[in-house]
């Protein structure tokens, strides 16, 4: 059985395709769409490449002809961990590009050799938890889009696939199938999220997937998360390879302001606090603006040094340096283009400054700490327990003690939104997928009794973390840290809340 992890990356792949379609791209989900470059086996969709074929689990045609450039494809690919996406993924993106980007029809098709292929594919890799140094100068070098969804503003979309996940396995697990059908969820997800154009959303027979979860259970599945996603993503592409997700703090108010948008308009970007990082925010400039339309992007920090502050020995980049390396970001709503100029302006007295420097100095002179996403604000709320900083110290410390790796599942879930789905559990505590959970809680409720026995507390406070089920099945979805405990421990032990987990060898 798939661990929910695995199963995660999967939907968020299938969320992606969703993201395509409405970003200005045609989707690709059968090779009968074009049979020169595409091919279907057992495993899914293939892209034929020079030296071998490519599975491709989201992949699009950009409709907006790009002058003097072949047509241009997008993979993109997924990645759901509890730790950072590494060189390997990055790497494997790199050499299928290359590859796909050399393969052309037999000679009876094409009778010279151009040393190229028809379309131009690009790569774009998602990861939940961020990435790596040597992967982000890995994918800068060979321009490998990376797309960080780590920050607070994505933690809606972690939770909603993490959740759905989480419900799909133990469905599996209730159906004591041996093996997690794959094809049959993608294509039941194709069909709630309407991402097929060929309308032939079927399991592949050749995968052998003889076992399948119930259908109408798994229609139901797929249905509520198509409901609940609320067009969260928006593509954007700045000049250069890399693509930006943004996030529109209100997608309708969004929606509604791009459908009647000029092709040119003014923006401010500002940086917004938060854990495990903060997000780059960008909004109007003209009072004449939806005021809720803010777009919010993460990047990886090497990226970022990339987009905002380039190295001075880049003279064909020099120009933009000094008016701002990401002074454009353009993006597509129904069919129309719209250009989003930013008012970065970095002064030739920087010309001297490393990368870094330059990168904390624009951090700083952007910081708006009102556009902190709500989720991380953690405003008191009337009538909750308030935990002493004392107690909140010395439970840290006990948890240390006697459970180091339940302390590394506490401190990452505070640096992501409070909350821990079951699958990053499984991965940091090297459970079987087959166990429930049900008593995962237990060693964090003796520490409290412990710090209660000690009399650190003066009144009775919320468990420090807890789970939370789907129905009463029995399998949990994932942990939620109390936001009495969250907003001490933040306080007070920042720099105890882990962006990374500590993962046990």
């Amino acid at each position: 059985m798939l661990p929910a992890s695995t199963i995660g990356g999967y939907v968020l792949e299938e969320v992606l395709a969703k993201l395509l379609a409405d970003n200005g791209y045609s989707l690709l989900t059968n090779a009968q769409q074009d049979p020169r470059y595409l091919l279907n086996d057992r495993h899914g969709l293939l892209v034929r490449g020079r030296g071998t074929n490519h599975q491709a689990d989201a992949l699009g045609n950009l409709a907006v002809l790009v002058p003097f450039s072949l047509p241009v494809r997008l993979f993109a690919e997924a990645k759901n961990r509890a730790s950072k996406t590494g060189l390997e993924a990055v790497r494997n993106a790199a050499g299928v590009v290359a590859d796909v980007n050399q393969y052309q029809p037999a000679s009876g098709v094409v009778r010279t050799w151009r040393g190229d292929s028809t379309y131009h594919y690009r790569y774009s890799l998602f990861s939940t938890s961020g990435f790596t140094t040597p992967a982000q100068d890995f994918a800068i070098a060979h321009q490998i889009s990376l797309i960080d969804l780590s920050g607070p503003s994505f933690a809606s979309l972690r939770r909603l696939v993490d959740n759905f996940a989480a419900a799909v396995e133990a469905l599996a697990l209730a159906t004591s199938l041996a093996t997690f059908p794959v094809g049959q969820m993608r294509a039941a997800l194709r069909t709630a999220l309407r991402t097929d154009p060929t309308g032939t959303s079927s399991p592949d027979p050749s995968t052998g997937e003889l076992p399948y979860l119930p259908a109408r259970d798994l229609a139901l599945l797929t249905q509520e998360l198509a409901d609940t996603l609320d067009d969260d993503l928006v593509l954007g592409f700045p000049a250069g390879p890399q693509v930006l997700a943004l996030r529109p703090d209100v997608p309708a108010a969004f929606r509604n302001w791009a459908a009647t948008a000029p092709p040119v308009v003014p923006v401010t970007l500002r940086f917004a606090p938060g854990l495990p990082r903060g997000e780059w925010t960008i909004r109007p400039v003209s009072d004449a603006w939806e005021p809720r339309v803010v777009l919010r992007f993460g990047t990886p920090p090497a990226l970022a040094q990339w987009l905002f502050a380039p190295e001075v020995d880049e003279s064909e980049r020099l120009d933009l340096l000094r008016r701002g390396v990401l002074s454009t970001i353009r993006i597509y709503q129904d069919g129309r283009s719209i250009e989003l100029q930013l008012d970065v302006d970095f002064r030739p007295r920087r010309d001297q400054m490393p990368r870094e420097e330059i990168l904390d100095s624009l951090r700083r002179e952007r910081l708006e700490e009102d556009l902190a996403w709500p989720s991380d604000q953690l405003e008191e709320s009337e009538g909750s327990p308030v935990w002493p900083p004392g107690a909140v110290s010395r439970y840290l410390e006990l948890l240390g003690v006697q459970d180091p790796a339940r302390l590394s599942v506490l401190l990452y879930a505070a640096g992501h939104g409070g909350w821990i789905s079951r699958a990053h559990v499984y991965e940091l505590m090297h459970f079987d997928v087959s166990r429930k959970l049900s008593g995962f809680t237990k060693p964090f409720d003796r520490v409290l009794a412990t710090v209660a026995a000690e009399g650190l507390l003066e009144h009775p406070v919320s468990r420090p973390i807890q789970a939370k089920y789907r129905g009463s099945n029995g399998w949990a979805l994932g942990f939620e840290v109390d936001r009495g405990f969250l907003r001490v421990l933040r306080s007070n032990h920042a720099d105890l809340v882990l962006d990374e987990p500590q993962l046990e060898s």
